[in-house]
């Protein structure tokens, strides 16, 4: 499984939030091509039609408003669902 933390474009990794200035071995970097990612993608089962974040649990998601707003409440939080 791979998980993506931050987007770093153009290679300018002195803006990135999580290296904190470490230093890069480029070549330590896998290149990886489209059609090899595309076989290895995870489909998102739904889509939120404005938001674009997706949160990676046991598979990539995208919460409705509801469920963006339950998963931004600061913990502890207590989730009780109620079945009919």
């Amino acid at each position: 499984m791979r998980l993506i933390l931050e987007v770093i474009a153009n290679h300018d990794y002195d803006k990135s939030r999580f290296l904190r200035g470490a230093a890069i071995d480029e070549t330590k970097i896998p290149d990886i091509e489209a059609a090899e990612a595309i076989m290895e993608a995870q489909t998102v089962r739904y889509l939120h039609s404005d938001r674009t974040t997706i949160h990676l649990l046991d598979k990539p998601i995208s919460f409705d408003d509801t469920q963006e707003a339950i998963y931004r409440l600061p913990p502890p939080l207590i989730v009780v669902r109620q079945c009919w």
